[in-house]
């Protein structure tokens, strides 16, 4: 039996309908591809973050690493990856996350922020002093700013920073411009 005979024609498509079907499929495709970006990023970032919300951190890598596939030069896709890399305890890919945020966008006050508060969770204070410096530097010129409450707390931790280093006087420059900065904020 042929593929004619039972309503299959598997013979090798051949002729100008082809290759106008074949231009079309080339063309569509990666148009369709470029259009859906967005969408397919928001639903990558909507399941990695509900991953993340239950504490299923290794299943929001997996999915995370996924919209790197889609947007791999997105600072905020290595800042957030970094997170859940160091929400699940893997220091050092956490590390490099972060960095390559960093090397695609070096005036971020968040991932800065981040890094710094990294740094000071494993106590490494001489590590954390210049990414709360840049972090409170960018908010100060206006750059790339924390909100109120992070610079706040950026200017917390560089004084912690400075104090545990011994750096009695920038420590209290830097406790100094905090009350001025944010009088409201108890000693």
């Amino acid at each position: 039996m042929t593929g004619k005979e039972n309503g299959h024609n598997h013979a090798p498509a051949a002729g100008p309908e082809f290759g106008v079907r074949l231009a079309v499929t080339l063309l569509l495709v990666p148009l369709l591809l470029i259009a859906l970006k967005p969408a397919l990023i928001r639903f990558v970032q909507s399941r990695a973050n509900g991953y993340a919300g239950t504490g299923r951190f290794e299943d929001a890598i997996r999915v995370s690493k996924k919209w790197l596939v889609f947007d791999g030069e997105n600072p905020v896709a290595w800042s957030n990856l970094a997170a859940l890399y160091r929400s699940a305890g893997r220091r050092d890919e956490a590390l490099h996350a972060y960095e390559k945020s960093l090397e695609l966008d070096p005036r971020n006050a968040k991932t800065h922020f981040e890094l710094g508060m990294f740094h000071a969770w494993a106590k490494e204070w001489t590590a954390a002093v210049p990414h709360f410096e840049h972090a409170c530097l960018l908010s100060r010129d206006g750059t790339k700013i924390l909100n109120r409450n992070r610079y706040r707390s950026a200017l917390t931790m560089l004084e912690r920073c400075y104090t545990e280093l011994a750096d009695t006087e920038k420590a209290a420059a830097t406790r100094a411009e905090l009350a001025a900065r944010f009088p409201e904020a108890t000693r």
